[in-house]
């Protein structure tokens, strides 16, 4: 799922048969963190990286621990990922661990518990859906793809360690709470917003034949499928903005003009020349293109710097006429 703010799209979404691993909450009532401690304590859990990076704040009503941002902890934060994951991924084992635990003993509230498990799908897919207004709304598309062969392995998959093999029970089980609440959210969630909304949802399902599977052909096709039908709903999106909401038409403006000198300051950095500029080249040279163009690379690799200098060459290309 992804979140993009702006005039135009404010939500694209893409929804499978994967829940997605759980967001650690970024604030926790005081009483609630203190009792989860001394859960994790009588369990023989070191709690040390819990009381690394939550700290306590006085001056929340009521007080709460709150979640430090990476950098506070780790300043060259982006050379030194690894122990960031490793505590990260070491502090949602332990919650998930003595949540559990304390819901069931009922000293933590299972609606209060349940920020531990919800992962960064449903807490994006919330935030741009719920209590918004219906100029909002229409701007968001959801893109929803079931496939049930993968659906029922889960299911037979995650009975067989539940049943034969003992020491997987847990995991088994966090299997099958994340599944139920993908269901929740994709079958009860969405279907109520688009009921008093006007919010896009398109679904697909993907049959499988038993033997075969959901096989690599399969999953290119939806892709295929699923570029081409975002291009086009993008196209109609840009068509209403423009054509249709002439009161935004000066917000738009003042949006573009902000993007060009950021576009500007941006292309002043580039100064290798690379290949890809070439693709991009020959992709917009296109007549007719179905499909977005889209640019992939990891945290600081140069991909708004890149994107700068091909959007800023556009002009030249254009006066040139290859464009």
């Amino acid at each position: 799922v992804s979140i993009f703010t702006g005039s135009l799209c404010l939500l694209t979404a893409l929804i499978r048969e994967q829940y997605g691993s759980p967001c650690l909450p970024a604030r926790i009532e005081a009483s609630e963190f203190e009792e989860i401690i001394q859960v994790a304590q009588q369990e023989s859990l070191n709690t040390r990286v819990l009381t690394k990076w939550y700290q306590r704040d006085e001056n929340a009503v009521p007080p709460a621990y709150c979640l430090l941002p990476k950098k506070t902890l780790l300043p060259h934060y982006y050379s030194q990922v690894r122990p960031a994951i490793e505590d990260f991924e070491e502090m949602k084992l332990i919650f998930n661990a003595v949540v559990t635990t304390c819901i069931e003993k009922e000293t933590i509230m299972e609606e209060n518990g349940k920020k531990y498990f919800t992962s960064g799908l449903e807490e994006e897919l919330r935030f741009a859906l719920e209590n918004r207004s219906q100029t909002d709304i229409k701007r968001c598309l959801c893109y929803i793809h079931k496939i049930p062969f993968l659906s029922s392995q889960r299911e037979r998959w995650t009975m067989k360690k539940a049943e034969f093999e003992p020491d997987l029970a847990i995991e088994a089980f966090n299997d099958s709470r994340s599944y139920r609440m993908l269901l929740q959210l994709r079958d009860e969630f969405l279907p109520s917003v688009v009921a008093s909304s006007s919010l896009r949802v398109y679904t697909s399902t993907s049959n499988c034949e038993l033997r075969q599977g959901y096989t690599d052909e399969m999953k290119q096709e939806f892709i295929s499928g699923l570029c081409e039908h975002f291009y086009h709903d993008m196209l109609s999106l840009i068509e209403a903005t423009v054509s249709r909401n002439t009161e935004q038409l000066d917000t738009l403006m003042e949006e573009a003009l902000q993007n060009a000198a950021l576009c500007n300051i941006y292309s002043g950095l580039y100064r290798l020349q690379c290949k890809e500029s070439e693709q991009v080249k020959a992709y917009l040279s296109q007549p007719d293109s179905k499909y977005p163009l889209v640019v992939c690379g990891g945290p600081c690799s140069g991909k708004t710097v890149f994107l700068a200098h091909c959007a800023k060459q556009v002009r030249e290309l254009c006066n040139s006429g290859v464009l």
